[in-house]
Order: C-alpha cells, then sequence, then structure tokens
C-alpha cells in the first residue's frame, strides 16, 4: 500500500502537468500543488499553501484575476468539469498562457475540492495567428545589469517600438548606444529615485516583482508601462535584471482622466469655510477643493500631506516626518529647519485655499482631521458596497513609502478576488 500510495504522488507530482488541487469551499485555497505546478510558478510549497488565503491568484495577470475568480465561484456551485485559460507570471520572469481544467466533487466528510491540471499553452497560443486574444498583446523585453547605474544589455524590437527610436540612414537606431550606456535616461526625474528602490527589491526577493511607471520615450513623451522584473542570469554567467512588460499608457490616462472628472465630493460643506475637500490616494496622489486640485507649489509640502492623509487621522511627529520625506538623511539640525520650512509651506497653501482648519498641531506633531474631508482611501476601507471598487491597484504613485500601504490593499484585495467578492 505504501508503495502504492508514493508511486502515485510520483504520478501527480512529475507526470501529470501542473496538477494541483483547491478546497473550494469559502476562503478558497490551494490544499495540494505538485511539483510540476511549483516549477512552473517558481514558487515553493510552502508559499503557495494557505488556510486563510488564495496565493495562487497573485501569479495571475491582474486583467485576468476577474475571470478566474468567476471561474473558481462557479465551480464551487456544484460539482462539475470546467475549463479557463488565462495568463500567469511563470517562475521565469515571463507571461504564460495556461489552460486550467478542474474537476469540483464533494468529499465524504462534505468538503467541496477542485481538482486541476493546468497546461502551458503559451507556444501554440503564439503560433495560432486566429486568436484576437494574442493578437492584441505584444510584449516588451529589457535586460540591464544589476550594478548601481545599469546599462542594458538586451531589448527586444516591439521594446524600441514602444520607444520610438528612429532608425538613421545607414538603418542604425539613433543615440540607441547612449541610451544602453544609461538606462536613466528612459526614466523621468520624478521616478528614478522610486525606481532605484524598486531595483533594490526586485534584488532581494526571489521572485518577480510586479509594478507600473512612467518612462520616457526617445521623443520625450511620457508613456506607463506596466509589467515585471526579476533577478536573472546572463549569458556570460553575471546577474541581471529582466523586465517584461506592456504599454498601458491608454487605459491609464484614460482612468485617470475620468477619476479627475469624476472627483467624489462630500455632500455636506465640511470645513470651516464651507469648502469641500477630497483627497485622491489611489493612483497619483491629488487635493481637491470644490472640485478644482490645488496647485502645490512645493512638492514636499504635498508630499508631507500626503503622509498625514495615509496615517488616517494619527499624529505624526517631525522626526517620523523627516524619515519619510529625506529617507536616506540622518537627523541634523539643518534637516529639522528645512521640515520647519516644508510645513509652514504646507501650512501657508491651506490657509489660501482656506482650509487650513483640516490640520491640527500639537507640540509640533501633525495630523489630518479626517472628519473635515473625503477621500477615496478611507471610503474603501469603509466597506460599503458602493466603494467596494475604488481600489484598482495602484496607491500614492508619487511616493515610494506608500508601497507598505498599498501590500496592505493589495492583500486584501487578492482575497476579496479569490472569496467571488470584488
Amino acid at each position: 500500500m505504501k508503495n502504492k500510495i508514493e508511486a502515485m504522488e510520483r504520478v501527480l507530482n512529475h507526470h501529470i502537468s501542473g496538477f494541483h488541487q483547491y478546497v473550494l469551499d469559502a476562503p478558497a485555497h490551494l490544499s495540494f500543488v505538485s511539483q510540476s505546478f511549483c516549477e512552473l510558478l517558481g514558487l515553493t510549497e510552502d508559499e503557495l499553501l494557505s488556510d486563510e488565503q488564495d496565493c495562487y491568484i497573485s501569479r495571475i495577470v491582474a486583467d485576468d484575476w476577474k475571470a478566474y475568480a468567476g471561474f473558481l465561484h462557479r465551480l464551487s456551485e456544484k460539482e462539475q468539469t470546467l475549463t479557463l485559460q488565462y495568463r500567469i507570471l511563470g517562475g521565469d520572469g515571463g507571461i504564460h498562457t495556461v489552460s486550467d481544467t478542474m474537476v469540483s466533487e464533494r468529499t465524504k466528510r462534505g468538503i467541496l475540492v477542485g481538482s486541476s491540471v493546468l497546461t502551458d499553452i503559451t507556444a501554440r497560443k503564439t503560433e495560432d495567428a486566429s486568436l484576437d486574444h494574442m493578437n492584441d498583446v505584444s510584449y516588451g523585453v529589457l535586460r540591464y545589469t544589476c550594478e548601481k547605474h545599469p546599462e542594458v544589455t538586451y531589448i527586444n524590437n516591439y521594446m524600441l517600438d514602444i520607444l520610438r527610436f528612429q532608425k538613421a540612414e545607414n538603418g542604425e537606431m539613433e543615440d540607441l548606444e547612449l541610451y544602453k550606456k544609461n538606462i536613466y535616461l528612459m526614466i523621468p526625474m520624478e521616478e528614478r529615485r522610486r525606481f532605484s528602490r524598486f531595483l533594490d527589491r526586485v534584488y532581494h526577493s526571489d521572485k518577480p516583482i510586479a509594478g507600473s511607471m512612467t518612462i520616457l520615450r526617445y521623443d520625450g513623451a511620457k508613456i506607463r508601462l506596466f509589467g515585471w522584473i526579476s533577478r536573472c542570469v546572463g549569458s556570460q554567467g553575471e546577474e541581471e535584471f529582466q523586465c517584461v512588460c506592456i504599454e498601458s499608457s491608454e487605459r491609464y490616462y484614460e482612468k485617470r482622466g475620468k477619476e479627475i472628472n469624476n472627483v467624489k465630493i462630500p455632500e455636506q460643506p465640511q470645513t470651516r469655510s464651507g469648502k469641500k475637500v477630497y483627497i485622491r490616494t489611489f493612483g497619483y496622489f491629488d487635493v481637491f477643493v470644490d472640485g478644482a486640485p490645488i496647485a502645490f507649489r512645493s512638492q514636499k509640502a504635498k508630499e508631507l500631506f500626503a503622509l498625514l492623509v495615509d496615517r488616517r487621522g494619527g499624529f505624526v511627529s517631525s522626526e517620523e516626518a523627516i524619515g519619510f520625506l529625506w529617507e536616506d538623511e540622518p537627523l541634523s539640525s539643518v534637516v529639522f529647519a528645512r521640515y520647519r520650512k516644508i510645513a509652514l509651506r504646507l501650512k501657508n497653501i491651506l490657509e489660501e485655499y482656506d482650509i487650513s482648519d483640516i490640520i491640527e498641531v500639537s507640540d509640533g506633531k501633525r495630523r489630518l482631521i479626517v472628519e473635515k474631508t473625503g477621500c477615496d482611501y478611507y471610503d474603501y476601507l469603509s466597506g460599503r458596497e458602493e466603494y467596494a471598487t475604488l481600489f484598482k491597484g495602484s496607491y500614492l504613485m508619487n511616493y515610494s513609502w506608500g508601497e507598505r500601504t498599498l501590500g496592505e490593499l493589495m492583500s486584501e484585495l487578492r482575497v476579496n478576488i479569490a472569496d467571488g467578492i470584488s
């Protein structure tokens, strides 16, 4: 009997492509993962198995989350067999198209279990030109060194098209070699620090990390990219970063435009002056007074205000604020003097818009009086159904320190999607 069980485990682990099992009763979660499934994702069994959440959905491309959540929901309704095609981030850092066939059945103990076979069909989908899904998708691939000033070692044709490099009369790309020597020529000044910190996170991570950012085309225009960056080994055995990405400018700016044009305003004036204040944190940070954005003259003053919003009404001391605003600088009298100037500039701009009473100051500490403002972040956390779809996967994109809260929001979103709530 023991030999029979061991033989069965070998078959499930190695001979049935991507075999895994779900417990479909809420909260849906993986109960078994085969070796081939782990190898496809580049994750260990411990990283995938959890009784409290679905750890697999984080490896599915965000645009396919809703379809996959619906797939699990339909399987949980009754015993049946269903198949779904979707995209995942593989352990190699690439995007793979997979076919997932799952059979749901109830065990003797009354637990609804889904047994799934996952097949990588990326090559077949690429070859089948009649499939609209793949016709509409192209990927940029960029490899660069892990040095302090990364140099590009490989760039594919689609990435060249994204960046709009023009061919000279001799057929060579104008200034391409210059850009290869300094990847930061592709990164806007305001994004460079965030990009550097993101690379540091990737370097110390065992798996690819997804994200989005603004880059500069060769013609100077700014565009938006979404993708994954992973640490890999180059052809000569040296460490490199590999980025697999798609351009998301149209969707990003369309969505952002809708957000700006449809800013919610509290029904009743809440400031002393009767002005209506609304704060947007999902995406890029902005503050609106009676529907018009505040034109902050000091970006550090704006960042300080964002920090107060992130604290959700809690007091922030001078030392704490300095730690966020000037992360790489030690505390000193010079830095404290700089902070006092920034705090004064924030006070002045709020007074200019006649909304200074939304900030409370006590013994050098500051906090936002949340009752006097409207905010998408606070609305989302309220749990009310009408705000359930406000968060789309981005938070305080202007500031790297917002990634901590973003991580918490993403974890909650994945659980909600897996449970069929979103």
